[in-house]
């Protein structure tokens, strides 16, 4: 995949124990996928017996990223394929953004990025499920939940989309924030962020939402912006902008208020949140913290919803409802 089309995103995916594995960058981060590290394959092994037909390898390959690797609902297409010597090379369009990946000759192996490999006759390992038990926590009357994000990760937006109707459930019986995880110096032209400056900015635009909205129209906005804007924000400032600004709107804000207080208090507000986020040890998106401790389960709506009313002195009649998990993903990884 070219380093010049996405920048570089370092994986960390969830072993069984519940704990976690570095993985060198990923180029891939545009896809919301869980990249299995099978070890490394020189290039003359992984040249079997080679398929005539270029076009069958590729339509194997888009077909199994299509069945496996994608956000429900989503899809990636080919733009192309050629001849790469030991490999084919194939174009993929995935949300407008073009990603290049390769394929083994005999069409058994995916290889997204140089170390790693998908062997596309097997399936892909179990994830986390939600027979899994979530991390003992403690009880309070009223829960903190604080989901930490960085605001174009992948992994993160998909934990936000499944903790949404955890938060239309319980409302204001469970204190539930969005919180980032970024570097900051004493401007805002200081920020960094993983995924670039538009990133880090959009973080310090959503504290500043979160403390001048209710729960409610931030929630709006953060649904139509994770639909709408996370996909181009690698379009341009002008197109970002002009979308932020509309979700805003839609939600109910003053996008004059928003950047008034983007520039007088932004800095301060961030790094609180990087104070907070090095206090729990938080340093990949997503991490969820409940009462003070992180939650290592699944990621889905009732899994969440699972483990906060576990959290509760006396939970509440919501606890009883079940959340669909339709839409949603167990996907363990994140970006760090």
């Amino acid at each position: 995949m070219s380093a010049d089309e996405n920048p570089k995103v370092e994986v960390v995916v969830s072993d069984k124990s519940g704990g976690s594995r570095n993985m060198t960058p990923i180029y891939m981060a545009v896809i919301a996928i869980v990249f299995l590290a099978i070890g490394f394959f020189a290039r003359g092994s992984m040249t079997g017996a080679v398929i005539a037909d270029q076009n069958s390898a590729a339509a194997k390959a888009i077909s199994y990223i299509n069945a496996n690797l994608v956000q429900a609902g989503d899809s990636v297409s080919l733009v192309g394929v050629s001849d790469a010597g030991s490999f084919y090379l194939l174009n993929i369009s995935y949300r407008d953004q073009k990603i290049t990946s390769y394929v083994s000759k005999d069409g058994k192996y995916l290889i997204p990025a140089a170390g790693y490999v998908l062997d596309m006759d097997k399936p892909l390992p179990e994830t986390e499920t939600e027979s899994q038990q979530p991390t003992e926590v403690p009880k309070s009357d009223k829960p903190s939940v604080e989901l930490f994000v960085m605001s174009f990760c992948p992994y993160g937006v998909q934990a936000e989309q499944a903790m949404a109707p955890v938060v239309d459930l319980f409302g204001s019986k469970a204190d539930i924030k969005v919180r980032f995880i970024a570097g900051i110096g004493d401007t805002i032209d200081s920020v960094q962020s993983l995924h670039g400056p538009v990133e880090g900015k959009e973080d310090i635009r959503q504290l500043c939402i979160a403390k001048n909205y209710d729960t409610t129209a931030y929630w709006k906005y953060l649904a139509e912006l994770n639909d709408k804007c996370y996909p181009i924000y690698r379009n341009g400032d002008a197109a970002y902008d002009a979308c932020w600004k509309t979700a805003a709107e839609n939600a109910g804000m003053d996008t004059a208020k928003i950047d008034s207080c983007i520039t007088s208090e932004g800095v301060s507000l961030l790094k609180a949140e990087v104070t907070a986020a090095d206090g729990y040890g938080a340093s990949g998106s997503p991490t969820l913290i409940i009462n003070g401790v992180m939650y290592n389960g699944a990621r889905t709506p009732e899994a969440f919803k699972t483990a906060i009313c576990n959290a509760f002195n006396t939970a509440p009649s919501e606890c009883g409802q079940t959340l669909s998990a339709a839409g949603s993903t167990t996907a363990s990884g994140g970006c760090a």
